[in-house]
């Protein structure tokens, strides 16, 4: 397992803590089937969805801030932006080199979202809480 759910990552917030745990169960699946070899159609499928739910999961967020008036919103988003480019380059660079989803790769997502959650989104569910 890539990534294990612990209460360390815990923004304190039910809905984001649920989205952060199906991020991370994707990006599990991934390493796994990368680790299996798994095929180009069965990663490009995991990476789809995990890009889906990366945006799904950023815009929910970036409502919130908008909602509440978040003061470091716009170094949040723009956090995100910078993920979901990475992301869409790494699923357009799998559509053309099927190999290019390595170890480094996945290493390199789960410390970019164990990051952004332990400090980014540990700032904003304090900020919640605080509301």
């Amino acid at each position: 397992m890539l990534i294990e759910w612990d209460e360390s990552l815990s923004v304190g917030n039910d809905k984001i803590d649920h989205d952060h745990q199906a991020l991370i169960g994707i990006t599990n699946e991934l390493s796994q089937a990368v680790e299996d070899g798994q095929g180009k159609a069965i990663i490009a499928d995991v990476l789809s969805r995990l890009s889906d739910y990366v945006g799904y999961h950023f815009d929910h967020e970036e409502q919130i801030m908008r909602r509440f008036r978040y003061s470091e919103m716009a170094c949040h988003i723009q956090e995100h932006a910078d993920l979901i480019k990475g992301l869409d380059e790494l699923v357009y660079e799998h559509e053309v080199a099927p190999n290019v989803v390595t170890t480094d790769t996945l290493e390199f997502l789960k410390h970019w979202l164990v990051d952004h959650i332990k400090t980014w989104d540990h700032r904003l569910g304090l900020f919640l809480r605080r509301g």
